[in-house]
């Protein structure tokens, strides 16, 4: 994810709702479309999905079409060809000294809890960019990647339709590729993989640390609104969805059931520790490791 600490001019396109944190605080959510300069000068108009503090109260001033200038911080990630801005507004102003669209500021790298472990280590970290690898070795394209790799049929029944034994099918090929791939990067040295029933693959390796992190279901729906935005599905909806995907996936690939302690070494809640402390948690361990 990269971080930016910028100041933003540009229209309102989506009118502010409120929404409520786990810690029972509200805020409120809006769209605002800007305009990226390009090379070639028309630039390209972009939707940042905006958060800020405040209640129901304070909605009434982001009309569709309203000009504003804002500061605070944006993150944007890219998953597959697409790419997701999100502002969370440390102030707004609605008489903006320019009319022009416009975004300036510092940007700043900042990761996960894996990529965070990973640059303070001074190595790579494997997450969408393992993805890139798996779809360059079996010439599958990210995106059906990004699909099918976390899914798996939650059943053994014998009663498939012919697509769903196709779609298995496939999604076993990619568990092989995906496999492989997992024990070459741990033979060629130290890195941090991010899921893919990673610590099942290495549980034979004596030189892994394999960890969970965990949250409460109020944290991580709180934190994918501000990090990911709104959109029609509830994000409680998004999460189970995931989670119950992923479950069934690790489930149908190790035979273990996802998330239960005694297949980790550590298992950290990050809704309680935070995120910087889960860090330094497992970078305390394996500096501990190195020196036994």
């Amino acid at each position: 994810m990269i971080k930016c600490n910028v100041t933003i001019n540009g229209t309102v396109s989506r009118a502010a709702t409120v929404r409520t944190n786990s810690e029972g605080q509200t805020f409120i959510c809006f769209g605002v479309k800007t305009t990226i300069p390009a090379k070639s000068g028309a630039g390209k108009q972009v939707e940042i999905s905006v958060s800020m503090d405040g209640g129901e109260s304070d909605t009434n001033p982001y009309a569709v079409g309203t000009k504003v200038e804002m500061r605070g911080t944006l993150t944007f990630r890219k998953r597959s060809d697409n790419l997701y801005l999100n502002f969370h507004a440390d102030a707004v102003d609605f008489t903006p000294a320019s009319d022009k669209d416009n975004i300036e500021g510092d940007i700043e790298f900042r990761g996960t809890i894996g990529k965070q472990v990973a640059q303070r280590m001074g190595v790579t970290c494997y997450d969408e960019e393992l993805v890139t690898q798996i779809a360059k070795e079996s010439g599958m394209s990210q995106s059906f990647i990004q699909s099918f790799s976390e899914e798996a049929s939650a059943t053994s029944s014998f009663l498939f339709t012919l697509n769903n034994w196709a779609n298995n099918a496939l999604s076993d090929q990619i568990y092989i590729t995906q496999r492989k791939i997992i024990q070459d990067l741990a033979e060629q040295g130290p890195c941090v993989i991010v899921g893919r029933c990673a610590d099942y693959i290495l549980k034979d390796r004596p030189d892994c640390l394999h960890t969970f992190i965990h949250a409460s279901p109020e944290f991580r729906a709180d934190r994918i609104v501000r990090l990911y935005g709104e959109s029609e599905v509830a994000p409680e909806k998004r999460l189970s969805d995931k989670d119950t995907r992923r479950a069934n996936n690790y489930r149908h690939y190790t035979g273990r059931e996802w998330g239960t302690a005694q297949n980790y070494h550590l298992c950290l809640d990050s809704s309680v520790i935070g995120v910087e402390k889960c860090a330094d948690i497992i970078l305390d361990l394996v500096k501990d490791s190195e020196n036994t």
